[in-house]
């Protein structure tokens, strides 16, 4: 009897196989196990700051300032909030007596003089409606005059105003300053001094042909009111009106009234 092998030939390539198989398997583990080491660099320090925007619940722009010597220092610059102007979306309030509003940044680049304040509800405007014209010194005839009127003269700051409710033409000059004044002459035997009366209001003296009348404008209450000089003889007189006291004071019209006519007696027979 031949002697036969004890192993079968036949087994090499599937036994082949499987060492192979369990090879790839092992390398497949071991790439995926060093994979999920991944190499920690370390963190430098820059000399750039870190920028950073701050929020807050309050209205306002933040802006970025950062520090100059934050490179030497390696600080971070802090922010800083600008606060925003919100009085334009606020309704302005009622002046208190006596007392007037600041002039804005865009009145104050006009040509026209600054607002100081204004007496509670009395004035409205300080840009002019209408254009103003030189000073004359000629006399007024009979007849109802603006405060905006050539003949009159004002000397110190008055401030023009419009859109003044209740006065006649809209307007009124206002002064805020002790001793300004202004002067005009007329024609005539009376003169009527119209202004606006209100709380917090000054004094002014007038000057009648060298007669003083002093004459506050004060009241509880706003309202359109009248000064009447005596009955004078017919013919050519001054007027001079200064800022005496108190707040402010303010002009709006005169009147020149027509000359009074005295019937001529008749003789009888």
């Amino acid at each position: 009897m031949d002697n036969k092998p004890n192993f079968d030939r036949a087994l090499i390539i599937p036994l082949a196989l499987g060492v192979f198989a369990l090879f790839g398997i092992c390398l497949v583990l071991l790439l995926g196990q060093l994979s999920s080491f991944r190499s920690v660099s370390a963190i430098s320090e820059t000399s750039t700051p870190f920028k950073y925007l701050l929020l807050g619940t309050e209205p306002g722009f933040t802006t970025l300032t950062p520090d100059d010597s934050a490179a030497d220092n390696e600080a971070t610059s802090e922010p800083t909030v600008t606060p925003f102007n919100l009085d334009f979306l606020r309704p302005t309030p009622t002046d208190e007596a006596g007392e007037f509003d600041k002039p804005s940044s865009a009145q104050t680049s006009t040509t026209v003089p600054s607002k100081p304040t204004k007496p509670s509800s009395v004035l409205t405007s300080t840009v002019p409606s209408k254009p103003t014209t030189s000073p004359s010194n000629a006399p007024l005839n009979p007849g109802t005059y603006d405060d905006f009127d050539a003949h009159i003269q004002y000397e110190g700051n008055w401030i023009e105003q419009v859109d003044v409710p209740d006065t006649f033409e809209d307007t009124l000059h206002v002064s805020n300053v002790l001793n300004n004044s202004l002067s005009f002459r007329f024609i005539g035997e009376q003169i009527r001094i119209f202004y606006q009366e209100g709380p917090g209001l000054g004094s002014v003296r007038i000057s009648l042909d060298g007669l003083d009348f002093d004459l506050s404008q004060s009241a509880s209450t706003i309202s359109i009111e009248e000064w009447p000089s005596p009955i004078l003889v017919n013919g050519t007189h001054s007027v001079t009106i200064t800022h005496l006291s108190g707040g402010a004071v303010n002009l709006d019209s005169f009147i020149v009234p027509d000359p009074i006519i005295t019937p001529t007696p008749t003789p009888t027979q």
